[in-house]
């Protein structure tokens, strides 16, 4: 079991802080001890920054470095109409931050998500559409993207390591969109070609085969908009002889019954696709793998469901496959995210782990407007324990530069002791941020019942958790008619509920504002954040910063023969 070690200040109640130095060993433990023991220190596990406090060293679990999760979704649109963008909603940021890489489908505009490195490909001259993949920033340094001819398409290169089973990794991401969409239409008119799904997916051929000839393990995930029931197609064996001989030599036809599925239709673009699995030599994990044995539907919308978003890989990439699993249907989107896992290890770090080693921020006092306040300080440095540290440090020499080091640190630790006394810091206790509630992301701990938009309500955050709940018995059960109906009222009464809000809310801000009344300017300030700009910085910029000029002024100012001289003299 891998583990690390961290730094954490402990309370206990009334009784006061204890130090205490230890290491906890849970590979020890059984397996429900071990989950109990990992969920109460990740509950615990805080930097509280208070003079009064000790470190305590406990070793906890790492994330699981030896699988690699990528998260593939139709969002159906990065904003949400009149809530803002999707990326600042905790329940969708929790989704796309799950897993160390995403590949989103459908997203109409930019997104920048914190901690990732996003790559953003939208349609030109059109507001459907649009791709993103987003990688952990940790290991965005072996990554490259590569240029499509067509919009639709969209890949990374990804440099694993040699320590993992696959040494490069190349990830397609695709969204063709259906049909009789006016984008297709529009496309149809433009060419006069009646072929246009096809041309699509001879341009997915093109660019696989080039990376499937190069040598690179290949991940095709995407919103295909086709439906191929059962049918797969089955990886031919020796597949990098058979590839690199003759890599159009497969066979053209699929298999019948090869895999699961609920959606029992086959329609053309879905025979497309199976010719072109089978030219590529790809198989479809939906409903073939671990995790999805049954072939969950992956888009449920009042017309019906079906299985439109599918992940195929190659035998090689297959066989480190450890599952496939579709999630449940949320209120964000009619499709459903799926998660692939793989059996590679990687190098990703979380932003935690590296701010770790960071110093804290010197904390900071401002001097009382008070008459007595000399007063106090005097009374403070007179102190006996305070007049022995003083003693002390004054008769203690330094015969190294961490000598230097350590008794500067006691001077500004003995006078943080008396500006406690004379200008305590109001709840400083209270100031320390809590553990981050993500996996691979960087988002802050959420507050229940506080929204960011200042017209969402306690009534909307009610109704928006009935309509979560609803959309996860619905996904599961989505020709239940009685359900469907439930789920549809409920989200037309809540976007019925959010425009209400929204504009009584203008509608009373700007009646304050004409005639003269008290204005709430807490609410008003509010308003600020529901326009904000996305920010593409986060903890690894910070960290890049930091960097920068450590390294910019790590550098001696002092030559070695004066600092010998000095100490010659002290």
């Amino acid at each position: 079991m891998e583990s690390c070690w961290v730094s954490m200040n402990e309370g206990l109640g009334n009784c006061g802080f204890i130090s205490v130095t230890g290491y906890l060993d849970l590979s020890t433990l059984s397996y429900q001890e071990g989950l109990k023991t990992q969920s109460n220190l990740n509950r615990r596990k805080t930097i509280m920054n208070s003079p009064k406090t000790t470190d305590v060293l406990i070793r906890l679990p790492s994330h699981n470095r030896e699988t690699l999760k990528i998260l593939s979704w139709n969002i159906h649109d990065a904003s949400n109409g009149k809530e803002g963008r999707k990326i600042d909603d905790t329940e969708f940021a929790a989704i796309v931050t799950s897993c160390p890489i995403f590949c989103l489908q459908e997203t109409k505009s930019k997104i920048f998500v914190p901690d990732y490195k996003c790559f953003n490909a939208n349609r030109p001259n059109s507001r459907s559409g649009g791709l993103c993949i987003g990688v952990h920033r940790s290991i965005a340094k072996d990554i490259k993207e590569i240029t499509s001819n067509c919009s639709d398409i969209q890949s990374v290169r990804i440099k694993l390591g040699s320590e993992s089973a696959v040494d490069e990794l190349v990830i397609i991401n695709l969204y063709d969109s259906p049909e009789h969409s006016s984008y297709k239409k529009r496309l149809k008119s433009s060419k006069s070609t009646s072929d246009d799904d096809a041309s699509t997916l001879d341009n997915l051929l093109d660019f696989t085969m080039n990376s499937i000839q190069n040598g690179r393990k290949v991940i095709l995930a995407g919103d295909f908009n086709a439906r191929t029931a059962t049918l797969n197609n089955t990886i031919e064996e020796d597949t990098e002889a058979s590839s690199a001989a003759n890599p159009f030599s497969q066979r053209s036809h699929p298999c019948l019954n090869d895999r699961s599925s609920k959606d029992q239709m086959v329609n053309p673009r879905g025979k497309l696709l199976l010719d072109f699995l089978a030219c590529a030599n790809l198989t479809i994990l939906n409903g073939s793998v671990l995790g999805d044995s049954l072939g969950e539907f992956t888009s449920v919308n009042y017309g019906g469901a079906s299985v439109v978003e599918y992940v195929a890989v190659g035998a090689d990439i297959k066989a480190i496959v450890k599952s496939f699993r579709v999630l449940d249907l949320n209120k964000f989107s009619d499709h459903k995210p799926s998660v692939t896992t793989l059996s590679l290890r990687h190098n990703i770090t979380l932003s935690e782990e590296i701010l770790r080693d960071l110093e804290d921020a010197p904390r900071k006092y401002k001097w009382p407007c008070e008459d007595n306040a000399e007063l106090k300080f005097l009374l403070a440095m007179g102190d006996p324990s305070i007049k022995e540290k003083t003693e002390t440090l004054a008769t203690s020499s330094c015969k190294t530069p961490q000598d230097v080091l350590n008794l500067n640190n006691q001077i500004v630790e003995l006078y943080h002791q008396v500006a406690e006394q004379v200008m305590p810091r109001k709840n400083a206790s209270s100031r320390q941020k809590g553990p981050r509630n993500n996996k691979y992301g960087s988002t802050k701990k959420k507050s229940r019942m506080k929204p960011k938009i200042a017209w969402f309500d306690s009534e909307c955050i009610r109704l928006k958790r009935t309509l979560n709940i609803l959309a996860k018995k619905y996904g599961r059960s989505p020709l239940d008619k009685l359900l469907r109906d439930s789920y549809y009222d409920t989200r037309r009464q809540y976007r019925k509920m959010i425009r209400h809000k929204r504009s009584e809310f203008f509608e009373k801000l700007c009646k304050d504002i004409e005639t003269g009344n008290n204005i709430c300017w807490k609410s008003f300030k509010a308003l600020k954040n529901t326009k904000s700009p996305a920010t593409s910085l986060d903890a690894f910029d910070m960290i890049n910063f930091c960097k920068f000029f450590s390294e910019l002024y790590g550098k001696k100012n002092i030559k070695d023969y004066k600092i010998a001289e000095l100490q010659s003299k002290m």
